[in-house]
């Protein structure tokens, strides 16, 4: 698989994701938020942001993973 085409098939895996994971992973790494003002945002804690985020990630390895086999 080419570079673009990772980037291609990672941005489907992140548009794929329920919802508020999905808007978390867009403000934190194209919107460059931090993951305490997405927090604010949502009206929820840094640290439920961080717990969302850190599943949001685990969902994207598992499916990149089963796709690079």
């Amino acid at each position: 698989m080419s570079d673009g085409d990772e980037r291609a098939y990672l941005r489907a895996l992140v548009d794929a994701l329920p919802d508020r994971e999905r808007r978390l992973m867009l403000a934190h790494y194209y919107g460059r938020t931090s993951l305490r003002r997405i927090g604010n945002a949502f009206s929820i804690s840094g640290q439920r942001a961080s717990q969302l985020h850190l599943a949001a990630i685990a969902r994207l390895r598992k499916a990149f993973d089963v796709a690079s086999r």
